[in-house]
C-alpha cells in the first residue's frame, strides 16, 4: 500500500466502504519499538475488509502487482491468518499497558514490578482458559470468516512431513522449517498454547523474582513507593554486593530523609538526589549501596532513546561530521535538562574574557516586516 498508485486505491476503497469515519493509515512495524507492532496489528484488524478489497482489485491487474496481490490474498483469506491476527491483537492489547508503563517516567519502581507481575498472571489466565479468552478469540475468528466469506482453514501443504533420519531417536518438541497445517479447533488450541507458552517463558526469563532486587532496593529510597523505608527490600542487593547495613544506620538515614521531605528542602523523586543527601562519612554503607543502584541501569529505554537521538543528529545531510563533533552534539542533546538551564550570556562573557581572536556575539536578527527577510545587521 506504500506506492502512490496503490495508496490512492487504498484511500479510495476506504472512503467507499467507511464514509462515516476518517481515513486510517497502516503502520509499519519496527523492531525497535514494541508498541509499533501492536499498532500495526490493530490497524490491520480494523482495516481488513479494505485490505482484502484492494488486493482483489490489484489481483485483476497484470505484472508484479498481480503476483504480489494474489500471493497476499492466498495467505490472508484463511482461518489461520484470521486466528493469528485476532490472537496477537488481544495479546498486544494486554501487554500495551506494561509496555507504556515501563517507558513512563512518573511511575515508581514498585509500580513497574506490579505491571510485569500482572502481565504474567494475565497470560497464565489466557493459557489455562479460566476466563474463556480462547473461546472469545475463536468466536471472533468465526465471525470474521463469515463476514469476509472465508472458508479455507490453512494454505500449508496437506501432506504429512517426515522426520529426518538423524532425528529418528530424538523427541522434537517444536517444528523446524515449515509448520504443520491447522485443520480443526484443537489445532488452534495447540497453537494458542504454544504462543502463550513462549510469551510466559520469555517474561519469566527476563523478569525473574531474584532480578527485582536492585529495583526493590531503589524503591525503598523512593518517596513515591509504598515500600519506602522498608529495610527488607535491601536484602537481595546487599547480599549480592556484600554490603552490611545495620538497622540503626538505615533507620537514622530514613528519618533524616523523611524530615527533608516534610520541610520541602529537596525533591527525592530521583535516586541521584537521595545519593546527594547521603554523606559517605556518616552513612558509608548506604552511600555505597546507592552508588551501585545509580550505576546499574534497570531499563534500556533511555539507552534506546540515545541511539535514536544519535541517528537524528548524524543523518544523510551530516555525513561529513567528525566523531568529536558528533560526541559533543550528542552529549548536549542527552543532557537537555541541564543545557536548558544554562545562561548563554554568561557563557559568552566568559568566552570573550579570554584572549582570543574569535569573538562571540549573541543577538536576535531583526526582520523586515514588509519583505519577511532578515535585515542585514
Amino acid at each position: 500500500m506504500s506506492g502512490s498508485h496503490r495508496h490512492a486505491g487504498f484511500i479510495e476503497v476506504q472512503i467507499e466502504l467507511h464514509p462515516d469515519r476518517p481515513c486510517i493509515e497502516l503502520e509499519r512495524s519496527t523492531d525497535v519499538r514494541w508498541s509499533s507492532t501492536s499498532g500495526s496489528v490493530s490497524k490491520v484488524l480494523l482495516l481488513l475488509d479494505v485490505i482484502l478489497e484492494v488486493l482483489a482489485d490489484f489481483s485483476e491487474a497484470c505484472g508484479q502487482s498481480k503476483l504480489e496481490a494474489d500471493a497476499l490474498l492466498q495467505q490472508n483469506q484463511n482461518n489461520t491468518f484470521l486466528f493469528l491476527l485476532v490472537t496477537f491483537s488481544k495479546l498486544f492489547e494486554t501487554s500495551d499497558f506494561a509496555t507504556k508503563g515501563l517507558q513512563s517516567s512518573t511511575l515508581s519502581v514498585m509500580d513497574y514490578i506490579g505491571l510485569i507481575e500482572i502481565l504474567k498472571s494475565r497470560f497464565s489466565t489466557f493459557r489455562d482458559n479460566s476466563g474463556g479468552d480462547f473461546d472469545k478469540v475463536l468466536k471472533l475468528t468465526e465471525e470474521m470468516m463469515i463476514k469476509h466469506d472465508i472458508s479455507n482453514w490453512d494454505v500449508s501443504a496437506s501432506q504429512q512431513q517426515k522426520l529426518p533420519i538423524k532425528l529418528a531417536d530424538s523427541v522434537v518438541t517444536t517444528s523446524l522449517g515449515k509448520t504443520s497445517s491447522i485443520k480443526s479447533d484443537s489445532d488452534q488450541r495447540q497453537l494458542w498454547n504454544n504462543i502463550l507458552d513462549r510469551q510466559i517463558t520469555e517474561l519469566n526469563s527476563r523478569f525473574q523474582e531474584d532480578t527485582y532486587g536492585i529495583m526493590q532496593a531503589a524503591a525503598s529510597f523512593s518517596k513515591e513507593s509504598q515500600t519506602c523505608g522498608l529495610k527488607e527490600q535491601l536484602k537481595t542487593t546487599c547480599d549480592h554486593y556484600a554490603i552490611s547495613i545495620e538497622d540503626a544506620e538505615f533507620t537514622v538515614f530514613i528519618q533524616q530523609l523523611s524530615r527533608k521531605m516534610n520541610v520541602g528542602k529537596s525533591d527525592f523523586f530521583f535516586i541521584m538526589s537521595v545519593l546527594d543527601s547521603c554523606p559517605d562519612d556518616i552513612f558509608p554503607n548506604i552511600n555505597s549501596l546507592l552508588r551501585f543502584i545509580v550505576t546499574l541501569p534497570m531499563t534500556s529505554c533511555s539507552v534506546e532513546r540515545l541511539f535514536s537521538t544519535t541517528t537524528r543528529i548524524k543523518n544523510c545531510l551530516h555525513t561529513s561530521m567528525t566523531s568529536a563533533r558528533l560526541n559533543h552534539f550528542s552529549l548536549l542533546s542527552f543532557e537537555r535538562e541541564l543545557t536548558d538551564t544554562l545562561d548563554y550570556d554568561e557563557i559568552i562573557t566568559i568566552f570573550n574574557s579570554k584572549p582570543r581572536r574569535l569573538r562571540l556575539v549573541m543577538e536576535v536578527t531583526p526582520y523586515d516586516t514588509s519583505t519577511k527577510v532578515p535585515a542585514v545587521p
